[in-house]
C-alpha cells in the first residue's frame, strides 16, 4: 500500500513538471503614450487605470512596452525639447513606477516602422555608441530592451550584430533580473524580416536574446494567424532559420480587436492555441492616442477595454499578474498546487538556457511579469497599409503570407 501511494505521488509530480515546461506566462501591451514618441508625459492615472487594475486588484497585463525610443537620437545623445541624452522626455521614473508598482514588467522599444531609416543610419554610423547609450537607458530605468528594426537590410547585419554584442557586454543576461532582457521583433510569418530571423537563430544559440516576437498583422481568422505563427515554430531550413522553441516566441494581435467584445474574437480563439503550443505569450498593439499616422488600429488613450480584462483571466490563468519568468529557452517551472486555479506569483526571472521557476499556486500555467517584444512593420498597415494587407506584403512572403504589418 505504501508503495502504491509513493508511485502515485511520483506520477503526480511528473504531471506537474510536464505542465510546467515552456508555459504561457506573458500577456503584454505596447504603450504609445500620447503619440508613440514618448516626448511628453501622459496622464497615466487618468488613462491607464484599466491596464493596472482588471477589477480584482491584479493588473490586466504583466508586461508593458513603451514605444518608442528613436535609435538615431539615442545614438547622438540628443538633448532638446523632446529628448534628454537621447531618451524621450516622457519616459520618467514616475512613468516606470506607475506600472512596476502594480507588478508589471516594463520594457522600452527602440525603433518602430517609422524609424527604419534612423536605424539604418545609426547602425551604419556607430552601432557601438548606440548600444552603449541603449544600455545606459536600460540601466537608468532598470528595464528591459526591445529591438524593433523593421528592415530586411543585409547591409545592416554587421551593425546589428555589433549592437547586440556590445549591449550584452554591458548588460549580460541575468536569469534573476528581467531588466536584463533583450528581445527582438520579426515578421508575423517567415516571409518578412527573414534576415532578422536568421540573426535571431545565432543570438539564441549564443544566449544573447530572451525571445523573438512575431509582429502584429491583420488577420481574417484565427487559422490565418496561427498559420503564420506556426512558421516560426517550424523554422525554414532553406533560409537557414532554425525552429524557434515555443518558450522563445511571443505573438501579437491588435488591442482593438477584442477591446470591447472578447467573446467570438480572434484573440479569444488564439489563446487556446498559444497555451496548447506552450508559446510564451501574447502582446497587443497598441495603447495610445488616435494619432494621424496612417495606422487605424489605435483606440483612444484612456478608453477602457473590458474585453481584455476578460482575456487576462484566460491567458494568465486566474488571479495573479504579479511577477513572471522570461527565458531564452522559455522553459518555466512553476511550483505549488496545480489544480488551484490561481496563477503563479514569484520573482521575475530572465532565463537564458535553463529552466526558471516561479512559486505559488498554478493551473498549469505559470504567469506574471515578463518582457516582451514590439511588433509591426513599415511594409504593411503602417503608413496607411502601403505595403499590403492580410494575404500579402511588399516584404515578400512565400505563399502570400502577411508577414507582419506595420505599426507606424
Amino acid at each position: 500500500k505504501m508503495g502504491t501511494t509513493h508511485l502515485l505521488r511520483l506520477l503526480w509530480i511528473s504531471i506537474l513538471f510536464c505542465f510546467a515546461l515552456a508555459q504561457t506566462d506573458t500577456f503584454g501591451i505596447w504603450h504609445c503614450g500620447d503619440d508613440c514618441t514618448w516626448t511628453t508625459v501622459p496622464q497615466l492615472n487618468q488613462t491607464s487605470e484599466w491596464i493596472v487594475n482588471r477589477g480584482d486588484g491584479n493588473a490586466t497585463f504583466n508586461l508593458v512596452i513603451l514605444a518608442f525610443a528613436d535609435p538615431l537620437s539615442l545614438m547622438n545623445g540628443d538633448t532638446n525639447e523632446q529628448y534628454i541624452n537621447g531618451v524621450p522626455r516622457g519616459i520618467t521614473p514616475d512613468v516606470i513606477s506607475f506600472f512596476t508598482s502594480h507588478g508589471i514588467t516594463v520594457q522600452i522599444s527602440i525603433g518602430g516602422g517609422a524609424a527604419s531609416a534612423n536605424w539604418d543610419q545609426a547602425l551604419a554610423q556607430d552601432p557601438t555608441t548606440l548600444a552603449k547609450n541603449a544600455a545606459a537607458m536600460s540601466q537608468q530605468f532598470n528595464v528591459g530592451l526591445e529591438i524593433d528594426y523593421e528592415e530586411d537590410n543585409s547591409a545592416s547585419d554587421q551593425g546589428l550584430q555589433t549592437f547586440v554584442q556590445v549591449y550584452r557586454s554591458i548588460i549580460p543576461l541575468d536569469e534573476s533580473n528581467p531588466a536584463t532582457a533583450l528581445t527582438v521583433d520579426t515578421g508575423a510569418g517567415m516571409g518578412y524580416l527573414t534576415t532578422i530571423s536568421q540573426l535571431a537563430s545565432g543570438w539564441f544559440s549564443q544566449g544573447d536574446i530572451n525571445w523573438l516576437n512575431a509582429m502584429v498583422a491583420t488577420y481574417d481568422s484565427v487559422d490565418e494567424a496561427t498559420g503564420y505563427w506556426q512558421e516560426h515554430l517550424n523554422g525554414d531550413s532553406s533560409n537557414n532559420v532554425n525552429p524557434v522553441s515555443p518558450g522563445q516566441l511571443t505573438v501579437a494581435l491588435f488591442e482593438q480587436e477584442a477591446c470591447q467584445n472578447y467573446q467570438g474574437s480572434i484573440t479569444q480563439a488564439a489563446i487556446p492555441w498559444i497555451q496548447q503550443n506552450n508559446v510564451k505569450g501574447l502582446i497587443l498593439w497598441a495603447e495610445g492616442s488616435d494619432v494621424s499616422s496612417g495606422l487605424k488600429k489605435f483606440k483612444n488613450l484612456g478608453d477602457d477595454c473590458p474585453g481584455l480584462r476578460q482575456a487576462s483571466y484566460d491567458i494568465l490563468s486566474g488571479k495573479g499578474s504579479t511577477t513572471a519568468t522570461s527565458g531564452s529557452n522559455g522553459n518555466t517551472a512553476s511550483s505549488g498546487t496545480a489544480a488551484a486555479g490561481v496563477a503563479a506569483a514569484g520573482v521575475a526571472v530572465a532565463a537564458s538556457n535553463s529552466g526558471s521557476s516561479s512559486s505559488g499556486n498554478s493551473n498549469g500555467n505559470s504567469n506574471g511579469n515578463s518582457n516582451g517584444n514590439s511588433n509591426g512593420n513599415s511594409n504593411g498597415n503602417s503608413n496607411g497599409n502601403s505595403g499590403g494587407s492580410s494575404g500579402g506584403n511588399s516584404g515578400g512572403s512565400s505563399g502570400g503570407s502577411s508577414g507582419g504589418y506595420g505599426r507606424l
